[in-house]
């Protein structure tokens, strides 16, 4: 039985119920529980359809390569995956304001400031023959940056 048939069928039977001539009851012959059954069937089609109707009444236009998909059981897989999508979006929020954080620590694209461990390196790596290109390498920062800290005086 298709949409379209059982849909004439409960329209059929709604008029015969209603006093209407030449028409028939198709439920006749069965129980008012598989009746029932039917008509749940029926609401529950009627309910996708109008989702199908919904979603290209908001895209504006129809798309006959996008594809549809009908899930038939438990909504738990969806659920389970969703669940994760949540689970995995919360870690990387958390990720990206700790990286926001560390960030903080560069302003204009450089440290605020150098703490005395960095000056002392610095100066006694000069004072045992060290290239400044060679610290400058070791410790991550510029050449520039070496030579003004050897100047520091603590």
């Amino acid at each position: 039985m298709t949409f379209l048939d059982l849909q004439r069928h409960i329209q059929q039977t709604r008029k015969a119920r209603k006093g209407v001539k030449n028409k028939r009851d198709y439920f006749a012959d069965t129980t008012f529980d598989e009746e029932m059954v039917w008509h749940k069937i029926y609401q529950r089609a009627l309910k996708a359809a109008n989702e199908v109707i919904k979603h290209y009444t908001e895209i504006g236009e129809f798309n006959p390569e996008e594809k549809m998909n009908v899930f038939f059981g438990e909504k738990s897989k969806s659920d389970k995956i969703n669940k994760n999508l949540e689970k995995e979006n919360q870690k990387l929020q958390a990720e990206i304001i700790e990286l926001k954080k560390q960030l903080e620590k560069f302003h204009r694209g450089g440290r605020k400031s150098y703490d005395d461990a960095m000056i002392q390196q610095v100066k006694s790596a000069r004072a045992n023959g060290e290239t400044w290109r060679g610290l400058a390498k070791r410790l991550c920062i510029s050449t520039t940056t070496a030579q003004k800290l050897q100047k520091v005086k603590l």
